[in-house]
């Protein structure tokens, strides 16, 4: 079947899955614009920061696996959503198993105990905020360092006040916590 740029967007879905399946990259491109906006909102609670990263990951994923006869064969939508919520998983295992430290290299041998206290110091924060969910360290960063108003996080996170007061408690309270943990070990 020959693709005229008029008919392409009338196709239905399973002639266009079809036609990616022989390796057209203009039908692919029909059924990413068709669907990308759902991938990208249903993403957007699992991982804030990497949401397109992962949607535009997600469909490179499906068509590698279209070109070489795997794939969906129907319900597109679905089949994409599944493999963007795997990958945002594994991204955020991925994430959550690196433990930044403060480079040693970076700093003098010789220094004043005070310079060592701060080197410590940094080192249990960081510990500390790798040990909270990484939403906990987003809220905190954004709001303590960054100043960000609850207004702004609400728009961020996409949450009412009450709840983003509620999940800035309880990121504050779980990094005490953990800062504590990493300081008494």
């Amino acid at each position: 079947m020959k693709l005229d740029n008029k008919d392409i967007s009338t196709l239905e879905e399973v002639t266009l899955l079809g036609l990616a399946r022989a390796g057209s990259s203009r039908a692919f491109g029909e059924l990413w614009q068709r669907h990308q906006r759902s991938v990208i909102a249903s993403l957007r609670p699992l991982c804030r920061s990497e949401v397109e990263d992962i949607a535009s990951e997600s469909f490179t994923i499906v068509w590698s696996q279209m070109k070489c006869g795997g794939g969906p064969r129907t319900h597109f939508r679905a089949y994409v959503l599944t493999v963007a919520k795997r990958l945002s998983y594994r991204t955020y295992r991925e994430r959550s198993q690196f433990v930044p430290a403060c480079d040693m290299d970076i700093f003098p041998l010789t220094g004043t105990e005070e310079q060592w206290q701060r080197i410590e110091t940094i080192n249990h924060i960081l510990a500390a905020l790798n040990k909270i969910p990484a939403r906990w360290s987003e809220v905190l960063w954004l709001h303590s360092v960054e100043g960000r108003t609850r207004a702004e996080l609400c728009e961020k996170f996409g949450l009412s006040p009450n709840s983003v007061s509620a999940l800035t408690r309880r990121a504050r309270i779980g990094f005490k916590k953990a800062y504590q943990d990493a300081t008494a070990a």
